[in-house]
């Protein structure tokens, strides 16, 4: 036990420098050189240079410094993490006041359009199976079922309950807790790798907004902000989608399990009848 507790220790150690002190120590190195050019040439780094060329320091003077720039780095990492929180928050964001209103109108005529293309293509008295195939992608790319949140990456999870709960009528908020009692220990690896994939692109996000300090006294930081958040937005928006897909995959491969443990007889396998069973007793109300 001394043994496992000594690894999770140090594996924790390095992802605190990997993710939080490291970014921030370049982070505050960002601030500081860019405060020093605030007042020359764009990309002049002669006051850069200047400062490091300075005569040494005592080295009471060193440490104190070494300190200051751990602590620095440590509560930037600390700010990145709290930010990275609140990205996740409005990615996942359920109402948006009236701007969220308007996006989610948007978003379900725009999937509306995409639907009934679909659909006029469905019912055509010789449907092209390719093209079929294109607009139901088409389709599925706003949403694989119909728009009710502001943000694409709320919908795309929501999507999964909708589809769990169309199948087999069950209902994942409750299923999910017993589900991953009895699901193996490499589908729990698998599911929580995505979920922290979908943190640090959060992170990166952040990250990305913090940038946009220095750009009050030196523009070029905006572009590197604005490039972070569209990089992490991109990169989030696929991982959800893994990490949506995990979860759909593990009901519709585990959840028989679930049935088996909670002696609910079901011959001819999970049906909507026998889903109904499952969420009535899970629910208990």
């Amino acid at each position: 036990m001394t043994g496992v507790l000594t690894t999770l220790g140090a594996k924790a150690a390095e992802r605190w420098i990997a993710l939080l002190a490291l970014p921030g120590a370049l982070f505050l190195a960002f601030v500081a050189a860019t405060w020093l050019m605030r007042d020359g040439r764009l990309f002049d780094v002669s006051p850069v240079v200047a400062e490091l060329s300075r005569p040494h320091r005592p080295a009471a003077s060193l440490v104190l410094l070494a300190a200051a720039v751990l602590v620095g780095a440590a509560g930037a990492g600390f700010v990145a993490q709290g930010l990275g929180a609140l990205v996740q928050r409005l990615w996942f964001a359920t109402r948006l006041g009236p701007p969220g209103w308007a996006l989610t109108a948007l978003r379900r005529w725009w999937w509306k359009r995409a639907d009934d293309a679909y659909g006029d293509e469905l019912v055509a008295s010789n449907p092209d199976m390719r093209k079929l195939n294109l607009l139901l992608a088409k389709r599925d790319r706003i949403c694989p079922v119909q728009p009710d949140r502001p943000l694409w990456m709320a919908d795309r999870l929501r999507a999964v309950g909708e589809r769990v709960h169309g199948t087999y009528g069950l209902d994942l908020g409750s299923l999910w807790p017993r589900l991953w009692l009895v699901v193996p220990d490499g589908v729990r690896t698998e599911l929580s790798s995505a979920r922290a994939r979908l943190t640090d692109d959060a992170r990166l996000c952040a990250w990305g907004l913090m940038y946009l300090v220095p750009a009050l006294w030196w523009w070029p930081s905006a572009v590197i902000a604005v490039g972070a958040c569209v990089v992490a937005w991109r990169r989030g928006r696929a991982s959800c989608d893994t990490l949506s897909d995990l979860i759909e995959s593990a009901v519709d491969l585990h959840a028989d399990a679930v049935v088996e443990q909670l002696g609910i007889n079901a011959p001819e396998g999970l049906t909507r009848a026998v889903g109904d069973q499952v969420t009535e007793r899970l629910r208990k109300d």
